[in-house]
């Protein structure tokens, strides 16, 4: 059913001369690496973000306070970090700082990897830390990446395209991650 009412939306929307969603944007490559990159961004910003309370809470017995302060580290480092991303990222080529974002992102949730019980406050905040600036870095680039080639008639649509995939990113990982969790839980 899925497959088959998203390909009649896509072709309504694209043949349709109003369409509620202007597809066009899709044409630039430019655009469309960009928007892919936000989708990946996507599911690595709320992916750590569902995970580690889980752990934290399950594993450690933290309380929801205990969880909500060590999860402010990311939180902080993304506010933190934003300008200064933004900075690095118009000083380089956009497809350069995309892929040091998403290595750094990739290389702190590879620190995931080994948590234990014996963690602390200090070993989460350090990892969240290097993550969340990784994916900061990276959603920067991708935004630029996304909107850098297009005409201004289409940024609107662009714009609102780019954070559409993002949080649609965020709700795949989650879907993938909790289907993972279950399984493995099950597993186990």
């Amino acid at each position: 059913t899925a497959a088959v009412t998203g390909a009649v939306f896509i072709w309504r929307q694209i043949t349709y001369r109003q369409p509620i969603v202007s597809l066009a944007p899709f044409v630039n490559k430019e655009f469309t690496l960009g928007a892919i990159m936000s989708f990946i961004a996507g599911a690595s910003i709320f992916g750590g973000s569902f995970l580690i309370p889980i752990f934290l809470g399950q594993v450690l017995q933290y309380t929801a306070t205990q969880v909500g302060t060590t999860m402010l580290v990311s939180g902080l480092t993304m506010f933190v970090s934003a300008p200064i991303c933004g900075r690095v990222v118009r000083s380089m080529d956009l497809r350069v700082s995309m892929v040091f974002g998403f290595g750094l992102a990739a290389w702190a949730t590879a620190l995931g990897g080994r948590i234990t019980a014996d963690w602390g406050f200090y070993e989460f905040a350090v990892l969240q830390a290097w993550r969340s600036f990784g994916v900061m870095m990276a959603m920067i680039a991708s935004q630029q990446l996304s909107v850098s080639t297009l005409p201004p008639h289409l940024m609107k649509d662009a714009s609102g395209l780019v954070n559409l995939l993002r949080n649609l990113g965020g709700a795949v990982g989650l879907a993938v991650l909790s289907t993972v969790l279950t399984h493995q839980t099950a597993v186990h």
